[in-house]
């Protein structure tokens, strides 16, 4: 376990590991402040809008995930009633939707006090 927690110490904050393991797989990433980054990594289906954000005074990770899906306003009612469904089954994170550009997207802060 010591040489696994060295080969990490450079680390400042999660997001530099999170760019560490986009450099490796090749996806395309932003760092637009030290405790911010986007990526886009490519699906089967679609592509996937990935921010994280560190919050050092509260040592958490939000990550938002949005997908190249988007959502009509006659649609609205349906996709208000299945995100429900699904939130209501998931443990952690939830599933959102910006009103005002239909856009569906995945939301989770991960607190990492003491990590």
């Amino acid at each position: 376990m010591g040489t696994t927690q060295a080969n990490y110490d450079h680390f400042t904050n999660p997001v530099d590991m999170v760019e560490h393991i986009a450099t490796i797989h090749d996806w395309t990433f932003e760092r637009s402040a030290p405790d911010e980054l986007t990526l886009t990594v490519s699906g089967t289906w679609c592509d996937y809008h990935i921010s994280l954000t560190w919050r050092d005074d509260l040592e958490a990770l939000h990550l938002a995930c949005a997908f190249d899906f988007r959502v009509t306003k006659l649609r609205l009612p349906e996709i208000y009633r299945l995100m429900a469904l699904i939130n209501e089954q998931l443990w952690l994170g939830h599933f959102d939707l910006w009103k005002d550009d239909g856009m569906l997207l995945y939301r989770h802060g991960l607190l990492l006090a003491g990590a």
